[in-house]
């Protein structure tokens, strides 16, 4: 059994909180290292199970950091949940998306869920 945050579900504050932020950015952590950008980290992206394990969800948008990689978007393409997104992502001229992009994600507006 899995527990989701549904749209507007807050995580607390306090250790919990402090506990699911940093399972998070594990998570992402070990995608990163795997060369892979999540690209649409957001609260409902992140599930807790019942017996308190983090899964982080939805690779849909996923970008491959790989240059040998097919690519399945164009450069300048927009892609994401706007209220979560980087500057980058909403106006790619002011950046690349990389692994900041998520961990931006993660810290601006997960963490003010």
């Amino acid at each position: 059994m899995a527990l989701a945050f549904p749209p507007g579900t807050t995580i607390g504050r306090g250790p919990r909180r402090r506990r699911i932020i940093e399972r998070a950015a594990r998570a992402l952590s070990a995608a990163h290292e795997a060369g892979v950008i999540h690209r649409d980290v957001k609260p409902n992206n992140i599930l807790i199970t019942a017996d308190g394990h983090l899964v982080l969800l939805d690779f849909g948008l996923a970008r491959d950091l790989d240059e040998d990689a097919v690519a399945l978007t164009k450069t300048g393409d927009v892609f994401g949940t706007p209220a979560y997104m980087s500057p980058e992502q909403v106006a790619p001229e002011r950046g690349v998306v990389d692994a900041r992009t998520d961990v931006y994600s993660l810290s601006v507006r997960c963490t003010n869920a």
